[in-house]
């Protein structure tokens, strides 16, 4: 996260293509980091890739492994969001479900597990189940002190209810106050690109 994305992304390619043989804990990290640049410049298909190499490197069974395999859940459905892809979306959503609900994961994974489930449920046009999981997810952001995720949680839930076709007047006003709430916390965090999504959904 230091110096230019396109930086990092070929250091990290670099590294992996010069050490074949490392640990796989290692190339799987590299690869969740190649993911996770790639999706910073709008590379979809690249970040896909190497989520799903990170997948196929790690072993689902092996305690050691778990943060890893969550966080290359994380990266491919953020992936395959950005590409809107609804089915495969649908499936990693649940995948990534399945893998929190094996594990114990912290509160910013589980978190993030409900955003991709309501992302899904929005898809699917059921608003009260988006409501219901967005606000879980805020919830647990809370709880865990991820400040960041409760205004995320409120940023997701915001835009869906703004985008819904058969938004009403109430939903504009409720999508308001998720705003305000959300931008307040990014203004207290060193990361301004939230707060312009924020101010971009409310204008």
């Amino acid at each position: 996260m230091v110096g230019p994305v396109p930086e990092g992304i070929r250091l990290l390619q670099r590294s992996l293509d010069l050490c074949p043989t490392a640990p796989v804990v290692d190339r799987a990290a590299a690869l969740i980091g190649l993911a996770l640049t790639s999706s910073h410049i709008g590379a979809a298909e690249p970040a896909l890739r190497a989520s799903d190499a990170a997948l196929t490197l790690l072993d689902d069974a092996d305690p050691a492994h778990d943060v890893l395999v969550l966080e290359a859940h994380l990266r491919r459905c953020n992936a395959l969001a950005d590409m809107g892809a609804g089915e495969e979306l649908r499936s990693a959503a649940v995948a990534f479900g399945a893998a929190c609900d094996r594990r114990d994961p912290p509160g910013p994974m589980r978190a993030a597990a409900l955003w991709s489930v309501g992302a899904v449920q929005f898809q699917d046009g059921n608003m009260a189940a988006v409501v219901e999981t967005l606000t879980a997810a805020h919830e647990i952001s809370a709880r865990s002190g991820f400040a960041a995720g409760e205004g995320i949680s409120d940023l997701h839930l915001a835009w869906y209810l703004l985008a819904d076709p058969r938004a009403a007047p109430e939903r504009a006003r409720r999508a308001l106050v998720l705003l305000v709430r959300a931008v307040t916390v990014f203004g207290r965090q060193a990361n301004r690109s939230n707060e312009l999504s924020v101010l971009y959904a409310g204008r």
